[in-house]
């Protein structure tokens, strides 16, 4: 039985690393095997492999009384038996008076056949003075339920420095005053520094409680070793009122019971007494050096500590280490007391009144462009939002609109259109002429060679649009660039090339994917806010299709909004407007 909320298999450990090796106790009665549920078998009986040898006890061990009663115990059984026993009860609710709960750990030990005679009631309590030992003839469930086991009738009070010779076993309790104790052995030079009051008594009724002092201890030999020692309420007799010190309910109702008379009896029993409390440590230090001079005491090297790592959070939080980062970003910080973009405060892109053009220049480029950049970037938006619905992205825009789907798969299908063929050209032009003219190609060489590796010219040609009817959005692009722009040598280089390609064929014209994509290179390399390896990244990573993608999208999401307002129905394209060419199959 368990005095203590303890788990059965831990008490009795416990008991067994003291009493095993005692000749009394019989041989493997310290046997004990706690185990949880889904627990491995075969590793249990590796450990113990009296297991498989001796008869079996298995209980839960969860604190449980009256196990008996319940129907918990199962005796005299082999292994498979408690295997099978344990895995019908582990994980299931059961229910103890007003209490239910699973049962998930369990003990198993050996089965000891006995008489019921022969079974007893063991409990030993540790109390500040002695070892208390309560036992009742029998055992088990009575014992838990009859009051008389702890009544002092079946007791045995073994008080701390004194031995009690039972019919079997004998049992010692140990203190600082016990010759055999290792304190007081010759090779382990103690100091024993005493501060509480407690622990210091020196009246008869110690002495009646047959409790050792420490001045006969000091006086008879039973104590060897230097004490350095201060009874605590010194400063008592300086107070007009009665003061209690020590332990409850400790006072003092004579001289011998004052802190200064036991102070002057330990000194004169040879304790090392400091003057006052605020001496103490260097008492401490002056009985420690002086066995270190005597040889009694030969100091070791200090041997450093472990590191011990930092927490975690602290040290985060002092900055010292930062979590690995999922993923990063040099664009936004939403994190302080106002939105950043690119480190601009967004009361500040109000207030100076930015624009579209300047939001987009510090999340697309972390920085800020003239201010004519922005305007231009504004106008490419402008004017390539939309182009009617004809165009193979607000076709697609609006067949999915009809079909019922909701604006972002509208939207998607319109943008999953935009490529090499439709409105994805812009970086192929950049690239395109930026090469040329950057290998110095006079325009009709530049031509010519395209033409040989049979290769379309990016930006060139319109299926609407000629040099007889102009797109007045490219008009629009080029006079701007031409008119603010700091040098548009590529741009001028892109036209003559137009004058080659419009004198084969008046639809060969320089067109908006072509004047946006020439004239972005030309402010990325004259503008001074680029070097020319950025320049030229911005134009590898796909920058200027996104200009495109971002303008294009205002007008398929008014085609989305169109078609909705609208009511349009399902789409079916007519059959008169579809060639249907099958293969002829002989009958």
């Amino acid at each position: 039985m368990s005095a203590k909320g303890i788990s059965e298999a831990y008490g009795k450990n416990l008991l067994w690393k003291s009493l095993c090796n005692h000749p009394g106790v019989a041989s493997g009665m310290g046997n004990v095997c706690s185990f949880s549920e889904g627990s491995n078998w075969d590793q249990l009986v590796s450990q113990h492999p009296w297991l498989t040898q001796q008869r079996l006890v298995a209980k839960p061990d969860q604190l449980i009384k009256r196990r008996g009663k319940l129907g918990l115990i199962l005796a005299d059984a082999d292994l498979n038996s408690v295997k099978e026993w344990v895995q019908q009860r582990a994980g299931k609710e059961i229910q103890i008076e007003r209490a239910a709960g699973l049962l998930h750990k369990f003990i198993v030990e050996p089965f000891i056949r006995h008489e019921a005679s022969e079974e007893l009631y063991l409990c030993i309590l540790t109390e500040r003075d002695a070892d208390e030992i309560l036992f009742y003839h029998q055992g088990g469930i009575v014992a838990a339920d009859n009051p008389h086991c702890q009544d002092g009738t079946g007791n045995v009070h073994v008080v701390l420095g004194e031995s009690y010779q039972g019919e079997r076993t004998p049992f010692q309790a140990g203190s600082l005053f016990d010759p055999d104790s290792a304190f007081n052995q010759p090779d382990q030079p103690i100091v024993f520094v005493v501060t509480a009051e407690d622990h210091l008594r020196l009246h008869e009724e110690h002495a009646m409680r047959r409790k050792f002092h420490v001045v006969d201890a000091i006086r008879t030999g039973r104590i060897k070793k230097p004490i350095v020692a201060w009874c605590i309420g010194t400063c008592a007799s300086h107070l007009t009122t009665e003061v209690q010190f020590g332990h409850a309910g400790s006072c003092a109702n004579a001289d011998r019971e004052t802190a200064s008379y036991k102070n002057k009896a330990l000194q004169n029993a040879g304790v090392h007494v400091p003057e006052s409390f605020d001496q103490l440590g260097d008492s401490i230090q002056a009985v420690y050096q002086s066995l270190i001079a005597s040889g009694k005491v030969v100091e070791k090297p200090e041997v450093p500590p472990p590191t011990v790592p930092m927490d975690y959070a602290w040290a985060r939080e002092l900055g010292l280490i930062r979590k690995p980062a999922s993923f990063m970003t040099s664009i936004c910080d939403e994190r302080g007391q106002e939105l950043l973009y690119a480190g601009m405060p967004i009361t500040e892109i109000f207030k100076e009144d930015i624009g579209i053009g300047g939001v987009l220049s510090l999340l697309w480029f972390q920085r800020r462009l003239p201010r004519y950049a922005g305007k231009f970037l504004e106008m490419c938006l402008m004017v390539t939002a939309d182009h009617g619905p004809a165009v193979s992205g607000a076709h697609n825009t609006i067949v999915c609109t009809r079909a019922g789907k909701d604006l972002v798969s509208c939207l998607a299908s319109g943008l999953l259109t935009i490529g090499d063929r439709f409105g994805g050209a812009l970086d192929g032009a950049a690239r395109q002429f930026s090469a040329a003219y950057d290998a110095g190609l006079i325009p009709m060489q530049f031509v010519n060679e395209m033409r040989k590796k049979g290769e379309l010219i990016m930006g060139i040609g319109h299926r609407v649009k000629s040099l007889n009817n102009p797109d007045m959005r490219v008009v629009i692009l080029r006079n701007f660039a031409r008119e603010n722009f700091p040098a548009t040598p590529l741009l001028d280089y892109a036209l003559e090339v137009e004058k080659i390609t419009t004198s084969k064929k008046p639809n060969l014209i320089l067109n908006v994917d072509g004047v946006i994509g020439v004239a972005m290179v030309d402010l990325f390399r004259n503008c001074g806010c680029f070097t020319p390896e950025e320049a030229q990244e911005y134009i590898e990573i796909g920058t200027l299709n996104g200009i495109f993608v971002l303008g294009r999208s205002i007008g398929f999401i008014g085609h989305y909004l169109d078609q909705r307002r609208l009511k349009q129905g399902l789409y079916r394209h007519p059959w008169d407007d579809i060639s249907y060419v099958l293969p002829e199959i002989n009958q």
